[in-house]
C-alpha cells in the first residue's frame, strides 16, 4: 500500500467484509471456547492459558503487559505512536504509574524464556541504569495465567500486543500505544491510541468505568478478529510443526524442522 503502512495480522475494511460473509458466527464461538480452554492457533496463549495461578484476586487488575525486549517493535512503522520502542515507553509509564492512587501490576511475558531472554534482568537492569524507582503501588504479578487476568481485569495497557484485542473480547477497553488493528477496520473505537504523553497520562488516571465495552457487538467483533488472525490469515490451521525459538533444545528445533518439511510437502498444492 503506497499511503500506508501495513502488516500481515490488518484486515482492511474489503477484506474484512469478504471474510466476514464466510466466517459462521457459530465457527468464531466455537474458536474461542476451544482458545479458551488452551487450544488456540496461538502459541503464546497456549503457553500462557496453562499456567496454575498462584494468586487469588480480591479485585479488579490493572495490568501492564510487558513485550518481550529482543522483539522488535518495528514490523509495523506507527510514525504517530508517542514512544519509540519499548524502553521509552517503559520509562515513562512507570513514572506515571507512581503518581497513580491505583495499584498496577507488571506482567512479563509468558514466552520470554524460549526466546533465550531473561526480561526480569533485562527490567531490573534498565530501571537501575535510568535511576527509576518503582511505587508502593507497583507490584509484578507472578504465576498468573491470562485467562485469569481477563476475567479479572479493569485496565490494560499493551504497546501493540494481542492482548488489547483480547481486552476487547472481555469487555475492557485496552490503551495501546500503536494500532492494534488496521486503521480503517472495525473496533477502531474499542481501544485508546493516545497521540500525546498527556493524553496518555489523563488516560491511565481514569476511572475503570471510562474502560468498559458494553456493546455485545464489539465485544464479539474482537473475538472475530482473533479468529480470522489465528486462522484465516496464517497457515498454522495447515501444518503440523510449531514455532522454533532461540531457547528451544536442539532437539526440538530438529523435530520442528523434519515436520515442517513434511507439512510443506502435504501443502504443496
Amino acid at each position: 500500500n503506497i499511503h500506508n503502512e501495513v502488516r500481515w495480522d490488518f484486515l482492511d475494511t474489503y477484506k474484512y467484509k469478504i471474510l466476514s460473509k464466510i466466517i459462521s458466527k457459530k465457527k468464531v464461538l466455537n474458536y474461542w471456547n476451544q482458545r479458551n480452554q488452551g487450544f488456540s492457533q496461538y502459541e503464546d496463549f497456549n503457553v500462557s492459558s496453562k499456567i496454575i495461578n498462584e494468586a487469588n484476586f480480591d479485585k479488579k487488575l490493572n495490568i501492564i503487559m510487558l513485550h518481550i525486549f529482543q522483539d522488535s517493535p518495528f514490523n509495523y512503522i506507527d510514525s504517530k505512536k508517542i514512544f519509540f520502542d519499548y524502553f521509552h515507553w517503559l520509562h515513562h509509564t512507570i513514572s506515571i504509574l507512581n503518581k497513580s492512587k491505583e495499584d498496577w501490576f507488571l506482567k512479563f511475558h509468558p514466552n520470554a524464556h524460549r526466546w533465550g531472554e531473561d526480561s526480569r534482568k533485562i527490567f531490573f537492569d534498565f530501571i537501575k541504569k535510568e535511576k527509576i524507582s518503582l511505587g508502593k503501588n507497583i507490584k509484578f504479578l507472578k504465576n498468573t495465567s491470562n485467562l485469569s487476568i481477563f476475567n479479572n481485569l479493569s485496565k490494560l495497557i499493551t504497546f501493540s500486543g494481542t492482548s488489547g484485542l483480547e481486552a476487547i473480547s472481555y469487555g475492557v477497553k485496552p490503551i495501546c500505544i500503536s494500532r492494534i488493528t488496521h486503521h480503517s477496520s472495525v473496533l477502531n473505537k474499542q481501544y485508546f491510541l493516545p497521540r500525546s504523553l498527556k493524553v496518555y497520562k489523563d488516560l491511565i488516571l481514569k476511572k475503570p468505568d471510562h474502560f468498559k465495552v458494553s456493546n455485545e457487538k464489539d465485544r464479539y467483533e474482537a473475538k472475530k478478529l482473533i479468529y480470522l488472525r489465528e486462522n484465516a490469515l496464517t497457515l498454522n490451521p495447515n501444518f503440523t510443526s510449531r514455532n522454533i525459538y532461540r531457547g528451544d533444545s536442539i532437539n526440538y528445533q530438529i523435530k520442528q524442522f523434519n515436520k515442517m518439511k513434511g507439512d510443506i510437502n502435504n501443502n504443496y498444492k
